[in-house]
């Protein structure tokens, strides 16, 4: 069996009930517990229906504030104070989000205990057959405006009447509501539009008139009248959810143990996600490990046959003292080519090559020369000495021990019989 929708409207003084043909089935009057009993016993006759509840009231419940452009852990933390203000147990909120050109607005509801609208609210979401949802008719107002097939001015008002005694408008920049309330002369909605000209200037200019079921007496040609005069209860019927929710307040503890567990599932879901992945990185990887192995079980299969009996033992400690000597850095062959240099004349012989590490490189060079008269062997002497100067242009020379008897210890034996003359140089290398 199909659900039979209705829909409620509450003004200030009545509630009415209208079914899907758009029928005045029940209109009510008095106080609170009279009006309910009423409504309550008459929808007792339907096994199934669902109902909104439409909420059209002089007193204003929908405020709106524009957030400050802050970085977003500081504006979560604002929205989080903003909405706990005037915070009471088992109040009613609501909030929404809206964003135009550039700005963001916080839109928020709260009835609190004390307010006359609660238990009206209170006793539709807790009656058990209800399954429809609150609207307040002046913000909903937006979303009927856009359905329209007449292009939108920057400004709209709407003219709308539910019964001929009252008639109401409300007043749109785009998608804020900028005004709602009772219509009583033309001079009040005039007075009205002078006071939103102040933040609004152009207001006058641009403001676009629509009217349903209104008998202003101001109206001219310029107002958009619509002639459906359901087309309102038309749009509500169609609505599946209202752009402002409302809810039970939980109380401060409550809110907090929900938004733990909240959290704490946020938190175990993502480490969930990022083992998973992790895991699907490992088994995608694993194909290459594998074959990698494979080839270095090879490689050592190979090994083992070239090297055959040999000492393993000693081959490493080979390897290992190679390895060290290749570390140190200190001393090249390119010294060692740069020494040729220096010896590559026929009548120089290296006799010795002492080599010490330290804060420096230290070479010494025993050098033999070839036996001549003591002016030709001092000639090559001080040549010898300035090849060492020249290919080595970073080091210290020092003579250690010449050639010539420019000493006590030192002799010149021009026999056959005595051995070449000697040279000692060291070179320091820093």
């Amino acid at each position: 069996m199909m659900k039979i929708k209705f829909l409620l409207l509450l003004t200030d003084n009545k509630a009415t009930l209208y079914n899907q043909a758009y029928e005045n089935l029940l209109t009510c009057e008095g106080k609170f517990e009279e009006i309910k009993e009423q409504i309550s016993s008459f929808l007792r006759n339907f096994p199934k229906i669902s109902f909104h509840l439409l909420i059209d009231l002089k007193t204003n419940f929908i405020h709106e504030d524009r957030l400050p452009r802050l970085y977003p852990w500081d504006l979560a933390r604002y929205i989080f104070h903003k909405k706990n203000e005037g915070k009471s147990k088992n109040s009613f909120f609501g909030f929404s989000f809206l964003k135009q050109e550039k700005t963001s607005y916080l839109r928020w509801v709260h009835i609190p205990q004390n307010d006359p609208l609660y238990p009206w609210i209170l006793w539709f979401e807790t009656f058990s057959k209800s399954s429809g949802k609150v609207f307040f008719i002046p913000l909903e107002i937006s979303g009927f405006l856009k359905k329209q097939q007449h292009p939108l001015s920057p400004y709209q008002v709407l003219f709308y009447s539910f019964s001929p005694q009252i008639q109401g408008y409300v007043i749109f920049e785009k998608e804020r509501l900028l005004l709602a309330r009772s219509f009583y002369s033309k001079d009040d909605f005039q007075a009205a539009l002078h006071f939103l000209s102040r933040k609004f200037p152009d207001i006058h200019e641009k403001l676009q008139i629509y009217s349903v079921n209104s008998k202003a007496d101001f109206l001219n040609s310029q107002v958009i009248k619509l002639n459906d005069p359901n087309c309102l209860l038309q749009y509500f019927f169609s609505q599946k959810k209202p752009s402002l929710k409302i809810q039970r307040r939980f109380h401060l503890t409550q809110t907090w143990i929900r938004t733990s567990i909240l959290s704490f599932i946020a938190v175990l879901t993502l480490m969930n996600g990022a083992l998973l992945y992790q895991a699907y990185d490992y088994k995608n990887k694993l194909p290459g490990v594998q074959s990698h192995t494979k080839i270095l079980k090879l490689h050592i299969e190979t090994l083992k046959k070239d090297l055959g009996e040999q000492d393993i033992l000693s081959l490493q400690k080979a390897i290992n003292a190679y390895s060290f000597l290749k570390s140190q850095n200190t001393f090249s062959s390119i010294i060692f080519e740069k020494l040729a240099l220096v010896l590559k004349n026929k009548y120089l012989k290296l006799e010795g090559l002492n080599i010490k590490y330290g804060k420096c490189l230290e070479i010494i060079l025993d050098i033999s020369m070839k036996q001549k008269a003591a002016q030709e062997l001092l000639k090559d002497f001080d040549h010898l000495l300035l090849s060492c100067k020249t290919t080595f242009p970073q080091g210290q020379v020092d003579v250690l021990e010449a050639p010539l008897n420019s000493g006590s210890h030192e002799t010149f034996k021009s026999s056959f019989t005595s051995p070449l003359p000697l040279a000692k140089i060291r070179i320091l290398l820093p």
